[in-house]
């Protein structure tokens, strides 16, 4: 695209700070995450807004009202603000039906682009958009103000054709051609992993010659090992009146079919009644899956582990480190993930990870090392590799540190030193 009219030569990255426009249409980077679709987009969207903002840009977040309480913006830190634009009424819908109002969203956002600039500059230097419908949402400005977009998958549609999970409701209609269209907007896709990158060149070949695989970070201080809490902390947090005393594994996740819990408690009914430690299942359902804890519910029931499973809703980012430290395990497994970011936070608890060996979780879990990877859906392949850990600590415990050891290296300061690359490229090659 060529320079936006009027747009002043940016100065190196090194000499200036950036006005950044962060895309979240459908969530909120702040929404509780297990909630609704809060889930690991979101916590990567909210530590790249902190660090940035930190670092002296300017970030604006535009997500959807989903609420009549919202306000119309929040300043969430010096140079961070979430602003809530309209989409639709202001209540939560099923993400399948939130692209009907996408146009409304990209109206508030163009009107919005022109207010408050500073002449002779746009109000923002660039936009990233996360999801493909924040792309749709950022169409009009982006071309309209000319300004350079980044844009993040996070998720990837089902090909046409392919076997969903059992509940799990057919692809938006619109999703395919809607994430075909982001590719051919960016100007830059970033990817959090090697699979997502290779999947995303192989299905929309205009990212196959501009995607960049930045790996999210995880915040090695909330997440840390239990043995790094300080003396008397067990009691302090809510979750704490909800968490077995003994031994359990967790599962922290939505819950949808996608993330295949039900597969953990059909795993947890195959494991020695002496040797079975209680699961704890973080989360709920959002809209479009409502039906699908009532499911869960009914599995536990049917194998009679009523004494064997735990419910305990959607945790505060600090409960969930809690939760995850004090477990034995974290169980992941996913028919499908782009990385898995909820291993990595395990991993950084100090506590080893069973997952699915699919997609993105080859690359959040390194097998035999920090955790284990399971090459098949079968209950009783997953209860030998729970029993596994179950029957030697000492094993478990080694996993467990080289996670923690991994997860240092990986830390939220270095994925925003690689997107601040990124974000530099961008705007040196679209402003010359």
């Amino acid at each position: 695209m060529p320079l936006a009219r009027g747009c002043a030569r940016l100065m190196p990255m090194a000499a200036r700070s950036l006005r950044i426009a962060l895309v979240s249409y459908h969530t909120s980077p702040f929404e509780p995450l297990g909630t609704g679709e809060a889930g690991g987009m979101n916590v990567v969207i909210a530590h790249h807004a902190q660090e940035l903002a930190a670092r002296g840009h300017e970030v604006e977040i535009l997500t959807r009202r989903a609420d009549t309480s919202s306000p119309e913006v929040e300043n969430i830190a010096p140079r961070l603000r979430l602003r809530y634009l309209p989409a639709g009424e202001p209540r939560r819908y099923p993400k399948g039906e939130l692209n009907a109002f996408v146009s409304e969203f990209s109206r508030a956002m163009r009107e919005l682009a022109r207010r408050d600039g500073v002449a002779p500059r746009c109000r923002w230097d660039l936009v990233h958009a996360h999801h493909w419908m924040s792309a749709l949402a950022a169409e009009e400005t982006v071309i309209g103000e000319r300004l350079p977009l980044v844009f993040s998958y996070h998720s990837i549609a089902a090909p046409c054709g392919a076997t969903l999970a059992d509940g799990e409701p057919a692809e938006n209609p619109a999703r395919l051609a809607g994430e075909e269209r982001a590719a051919q907007l960016a100007h830059r896709v970033v990817a959090v992993s090697q699979y997502e990158a290779a999947t995303v060149a192989e299905r929309y070949a205009a990212c196959s010659t501009h995607t960049t695989v930045l790996l999210p970070g995880v915040d090695c201080d909330m997440f840390h090992p239990l043995a790094e809490d300080p003396p008397g902390v067990v009691g302090a947090l809510p979750v704490d009146e909800l968490l077995p005393e003994g031994p359990y594994l967790a599962v922290a996740a939505r819950l949808q079919p996608l993330k295949g819990i039900d597969l953990a408690i059909e795993a947890l009914a195959r494991v020695a009644p002496e040797h079975r430690p209680i699961l704890v299942i973080s989360g709920t359902a959002a809209e479009d899956y409502s039906g699908y804890e009532s499911a869960l519910r009914e599995g536990v029931a049917r194998l009679g582990l009523h004494d064997d499973v735990r419910f305990i809703g959607a945790c505060a980012r600090g409960c969930l480190a809690r939760t995850l430290r004090r477990s034995l395990a974290v169980l992941v497994p996913s028919h499908t993930e782009t990385f898995g970011l909820i291993a990595l936070e395990a991993a950084a608890s100090g506590v080893p990870v069973i997952a699915s060996e699919v997609s993105g979780l080859r690359e959040a879990v390194v097998h035999g090392k920090t955790g284990l990877l399971v090459p098949n859906r079968d209950p009783a392949s997953w209860a030998a590799a729970i029993e596994s850990l179950v029957n030697d600590p000492d094993y478990a415990a080694r996993l467990g540190a080289a996670g923690r050891r991994r997860a240092l290296t990986l830390s939220w300061q270095r994925a925003v030193d690689g997107l601040e690359k990124v974000y530099d490229e961008v705007v040196e090659e679209f402003y010359a």
